[in-house]
C-alpha cells in the first residue's frame, strides 16, 4: 500500500518494489519529460546513480551550504562497511533473483522441447516410421522410444 503525505510530500510505503517504481516514474519525468518541479527533482535526487548527478540535483533544490553538507554526508555513508554490505546484499539478492527466473526459464524451455520431441515421437511410431530413424531424428534414445511405445 502506497500513499503521499499531501503537506509533508513524503511517500509512505511498505512495499519496496512499488516505492521503487514510483521514484522511476518521477526520474522519468525529470529526465524525459522535463519536469522541473521540486517535489519531481526531490524524488529523482533520492534515487540519483552518481555523485555528479547527486550535486546537480541538489544544486536545484538546496542552497550551497547545504549542498555540501548533503555532498559530505553521502560520500561519508558510501565509506561506511555496513551501508556498503547492505547496498552490495540488495544487488546479490537481486542478481539471484533474475538467476533463478532465468534459470527456471531454461528450465521450461528445455521440458517444453523434451515434451514436443515426446509428441513427434509418438506421431511418427503411429505413422510406422522405423525407431532408429525417430530417434534420430528426434534425439530420443532407441530406450525412450521403446518406453514410448509401451506406454501406447
Amino acid at each position: 500500500m502506497s500513499n503521499t503525505g499531501l503537506k509533508t510530500h513524503r511517500i509512505y510505503n511498505s512495499n519496496r518494489h512499488t516505492l521503487t517504481k514510483s521514484l522511476e516514474l518521477y526520474k522519468n519525468l525529470y529526465y524525459n519529460e522535463n519536469n522541473q518541479e521540486p517535489e519531481v527533482i526531490w524524488y529523482t535526487l533520492l534515487i540519483a546513480e552518481t555523485f555528479s548527478e547527486l550535486y546537480k540535483l541538489a544544486k536545484k533544490v538546496l542552497d550551497e551550504k547545504k549542498v555540501q553538507k548533503l555532498m559530505e554526508a553521502v560520500i561519508n555513508m558510501s565509506k561506511d562497511e555496513f551501508i556498503i554490505h547492505e547496498w552490495q546484499k540488495d544487488k546479490m539478492d537481486a542478481l539471484v533473483k533474475h538467476n533463478e527466473l532465468e534459470g527456471a526459464k531454461k528450465a521450461g524451455r528445455l521440458e517444453g522441447i523434451k515434451e514436443k520431441e515426446l509428441e513427434i515421437a509418438k506421431n511418427m511410431l503411429i505413422e510406422k516410421i522405423d525407431e532408429k530413424v525417430i530417434s534420430r531424428v528426434t534425439g530420443l534414445t532407441e530406450e525412450d522410444i521403446q518406453k514410448l511405445k509401451s506406454t501406447e
